[in-house]
């Protein structure tokens, strides 16, 4: 058994439903707050969440936003800045037994929406090329449509924040791409 008592976490239920992945609310000590210990949480995400987690996080907040018992929390800290949270209360079965199914299938892939997630990821690597290479978005898109064709490896993201091809790499590529 963990320190946080994952042996328990997956035989708890919520009025009734079985909640193998969804975590009830557990109080830190030094937590100033409200009591939560009747929510269940479903997904968090941190100011320095990676771009996977903050497309995860949005498409659960669409697809559950609606349903009864669910409430988006965010929370200051000291040490990470925020948290963000989606949560549903103990007797909203319907909504926890949705939850608990989204959840399911992250177990078994973790990407709700490919093509979100994508998108993230080429966002912010062209962000990271116009920034590392001091060019403007369109410049910043050549060099991308470039260097996938030439040194693709180049741009693989490795910290999830998007590709990050280094100086030399955009130089070569803005010689070749551009006129």
């Amino acid at each position: 058994m963990s320190w946080r008592g994952e042996s328990q976490r997956h035989s708890m239920s919520a009025k009734g439903v079985k909640t193998k992945f969804l975590r009830r609310w557990e109080d830190a000590p030094n937590y100033m707050g409200p009591d939560l210990s009747d929510h269940f949480i479903v997904f968090v995400r941190t100011r320095d969440s990676d771009l996977l987690t903050d497309s995860n996080f949005e498409y659960l907040k669409k697809q559950l936003k609606d349903l009864d018992g669910v409430q988006v929390l965010t929370f200051n800290h000291w040490g990470i800045g925020w948290i963000e949270a989606i949560m549903i209360h103990e007797d909203a079965k319907e909504s926890l037994e949705k939850a608990e199914q989204f959840l399911t299938k992250y177990h078994n892939y973790p990407v709700f929406d490919e093509e979100d997630y994508y998108q993230r990821e080429y966002d912010a690597t062209v962000s990271n090329i116009a920034s590392e290479g001091g060019v403007d978005t369109d410049t910043a898109k050549r060099v991308y449509e470039w260097l996938s064709q030439h040194n693709p490896d180049s741009l693989e993201a490795v910290d999830g924040g998007g590709g990050y091809p280094d100086k030399s790499v955009i130089d070569t590529a803005l010689r070749e791409a551009t006129p």
